[in-house]
């Protein structure tokens, strides 16, 4: 007991200002100063947890059901704490805890839509896969319909469709069985530790196999895996020279329409050069991406990057995609590759790019390190990565359009490309 009440009055004075570690310092200071009450000192400990834990209520959790560090491991910490809090405000009223059922509903609704066709969390950002103690979709489901009947809410499925603007993301899935199409598209403000500099990037899982992959976390020892893992460069997405997008904020609008989704994403923050957390001399530029997924065809992904370098500094700009474990070819004329994903293929096409783009395969690659994801026990794994790179491109506008045919089961598609003449020419 001496022990425990020595740790909780120095816990008293080394809170943490924000985020989920405050959240957690609140909880142990609440929870003990109400089960060691015996002890001297105890009231100060559930006061100020008390006075704590309702303030993260407001600050950890924002109005679309995201928690502020946007990614599924940590979320799902917060949001089994608020469903806690919730229990015990109903039985212990008399202590002012201010949680809402709609926090916890909400809260429990988007970690539903983090959570992958096979059952693991998505991997934006610092994200283990496990959403423990469950190893399925169907198993996550039912304990959402659990929590859903405790809080007198109906258990139907989440629309397919999921859209979260303050968290700055869009989850899309064919429907909520394990081998569903499952996308998603990702322009995450930083808000915290665990985030990755990765506007635009997407995800896209078929028939339980992920296709184009997060790297993930990769654990937090400062390997080349791990800073692969938080670099731009890592992630389905574009840049220049390689460097890494800034902090600055990203814009995300979702449309749906019968058998459509269309996601449109915008980073205006330039690329840049790190050393530790300190920014080098940047560049200018601003990428522009549309995902749309015509549902019973494929995933059209449409990009411009933007620059404003003159004659005698163009730099070189990317577009990399970073494949899951598998195997990945390319035609001759670097117009088609396919994908083999276990039982799953990918036909991808290249329908629109600059003549004299380079198109490179890595998997497990060290200098540099590239061709890496993380596996379900966080740690790193090859995986094919394809960069597409063009130096010193001269117009200040370059424009992509890729095509992704996920196929489950049978022959992948022939695709023919047919370009139409500018009529403006």
């Amino acid at each position: 007991c001496e022990n425990a009440r020595n740790n909780l009055n120095y816990l008293l004075t080394i809170l943490h200002p924000a985020r989920n570690m405050r959240m957690t310092q609140m909880d142990a200071l609440l929870t003990e100063g109400l089960r060691l009450d015996f002890l001297p000192g105890s009231a100060a400990w559930r006061d100020t947890g008390l006075r704590g834990i309702n303030d993260c209520f407001h600050r950890q959790f924002n109005p679309d059901g995201s928690s502020i560090e946007a990614t599924g491991w940590y979320h799902y910490i917060v949001a089994n704490m608020a469903l806690r809090y919730l229990r015990l405000k109903r039985v212990m009223p008399e202590l002012g805890l201010q949680m809402t059922e709609k926090i916890v509903t909400d809260a429990f609704e988007y970690t539903t839509a983090l959570i992958a066709p096979n059952g693991e969390f998505n991997l934006v950002g610092d994200c283990t896969p496990g959403v423990h103690p469950f190893r399925t979709l169907a198993e996550f489901l039912r304990h959402r319909a659990e929590v859903r009947r405790e809080l007198g809410l109906s258990v139907i499925p989440p629309p397919v469709s999921q859209f979260f603007p303050d968290a700055k993301q869009a989850m899309l899935r064919e429907n909520w069985e394990p081998g569903a199409t499952y996308i998603t598209f990702d322009v995450t403000s930083r808000m915290g530790y665990h985030w990755h500099p990765a506007r635009s990037s997407i995800q896209l899982y078929s028939g339980d196999r992920r296709l184009i992959a997060d790297p993930g976390r990769m654990f937090y020892e400062p390997t080349p895996q791990r800073a692969y893992a938080t670099s731009t460069r890592g992630h389905s997405t574009m840049n220049i020279d390689g460097l890494n997008q800034s902090d600055s904020e990203g814009e995300i609008g979702l449309r749906t329409a019968e058998g459509y989704d269309v996601i449109t994403g915008l980073y205006d923050g330039g690329f840049w050069p790190m050393e530790e957390m300190e920014h080098g001399e940047g560049i200018f530029a601003t990428h522009h991406r549309t995902l749309v997924w015509i549902r019973d065809t494929g995933v059209i992904i449409l990009d411009n990057l933007y620059h404003t370098q003159g004659i005698g500094h163009k730099p070189a700009i990317e577009c990399n995609w970073q494949f899951g474990p598998g195997k990945v070819s390319l035609d001759a004329a670097n117009t088609s590759l396919v994908g083999e994903f276990g039982d799953v293929r990918l036909r991808m096409l290249f329908a629109l790019r600059p003549a004299g783009m380079r198109f490179d395969l890595h998997e497990g690659a060290m200098n540099p390190c590239g061709g890496w994801v993380a596996d379900a026990g966080d740690n790193p794994v090859p995986a094919p990565s394809l960069n597409m790179r063009i130096e010193n491109y001269d117009p200040w506008n370059l424009p992509l359009a890729t095509m992704l045919i996920p196929c489950r089961g049978g022959a992948v598609p022939e695709v023919r490309i047919v370009q139409a003449a500018d009529p403006l020419a």
